[in-house]
């Protein structure tokens, strides 16, 4: 947008307060912080979003092109304000989680706070994690591993799975590089039974013990 536009702008000419209130009426997904998480994708390049699920992530952020003053003000807002999700099932997936950190700019990474990443039990999960280490999200405070293969493990083998398959030394690894956080959750990509959520909740916990502070449990 050229200067003189700009300066003609009744928008522009808001003082900043109300304009970072209209950038975050714009760039918040509905629902996002109750039950909804933006997906990002290295294949289309699109947000999976329940109220919108056909939006195209680079319209919702079309808005940051429009001029340097609006990219100046909301670059990082939407991967702050946005339950941010990864695909990581694979080593095809992790890659393009790679690609993804490494093309957003160190002040859109900085600003996310939430992520969760959807993974199999397997050893692409720990790479997945290392990922996210402190130098590339330091600001993370929050992270959810969502299990998409849990359905295909039987009751009785899956402790042996998550042992086995999470290579668990190289997760303590994993984890260990990360910030420490105030929440971590393992959840199911699926409806499961209650014993495989009991199995979930002891990993769950687990885990948690290396990566989120003391304080988060009311120990601090």
């Amino acid at each position: 947008m050229a200067a003189s536009l700009q300066n003609q702008s009744r928008l522009l000419s808001l003082p900043p307060e109300l304009r970072n209130h209209i950038w975050e009426v714009v760039l918040t997904v509905p629902g996002n912080r109750e039950h909804g998480k933006v997906t990002l994708s290295l294949a289309n390049s699109t947000t999976s979003i329940p109220s919108k699920p056909n939006v195209h992530l680079c319209s919702v952020l079309a808005i940051l092109q429009t001029c340097r003053l609006v990219l100046s003000d909301a670059e990082a807002m939407f991967y702050h304000l946005n339950f941010i999700r990864f695909h990581a099932r694979d080593s095809y997936e992790v890659n393009g989680l790679l690609h993804l950190l490494h093309g957003l700019s160190v002040k859109r990474r900085a600003a996310i706070e939430n992520l969760t990443l959807v993974v199999h039990i397997d050893k692409e999960a720990v790479t997945a994690i290392r990922h996210c280490s402190w130098s590339r999200l330091p600001r993370l405070r929050g992270l959810q591993l969502e299990i998409a293969d849990l359905e295909y493990y039987t009751l009785p083998n899956l402790h042996a799975a998550f042992e086995a398959g999470f290579s668990w030394s190289e997760m303590e690894r994993a984890l260990g590089g990360l910030n420490p956080l105030e929440e971590f959750e393992l959840v199911s990509g699926r409806h499961c039974s209650e014993g495989k959520k009991q199995i979930l909740a002891h990993w769950e916990a687990k885990m948690a013990a290396m990566v989120v502070r003391s304080s988060a449990f009311g120990d601090g």
